[in-house]
């Protein structure tokens, strides 16, 4: 792990097919920018997200809290402060790996 701490966000979706989508949102390498440009809107346990073609697609979570938390890791993509080294998706729930950009030395 040279390139810093790895860390594990997890999140879960209403269910398998949410977390389907979301998957494909955020999957990527390490060396690509992020598909993802924005959170458009929270709606209780809804986000749309919005991605670089200009499309939006909506995400249920399970709960308010996890469409939270979501948006503040998707803030933190676009800002840089944190960069995906992988997704896996396990039925509703999708834990991303990330490098915390801020502790690199």
């Amino acid at each position: 792990m040279s390139n810093g701490l790895k860390d594990l966000a997890k999140f879960e979706c209403l269910d398998s097919y949410e977390s389907e989508k979301l998957e494909s949102m955020l999957s990527h390498t390490l060396e690509e920018l992020t598909f993802v440009v924005g959170v458009v809107k929270v709606i209780d346990n809804e986000i749309v997200i919005m991605l670089k073609d200009k499309s939006c697609h909506s995400v249920v979570m399970k709960d308010l809290e996890n469409a939270l938390n979501l948006k503040k890791f998707v803030n933190d993509l676009i800002f840089k402060k944190k960069s995906i080294t992988s997704v896996v998706r396990q039925h509703n729930f999708l834990m991303a790996r990330y490098i915390n950009n801020l502790s690199k030395k």
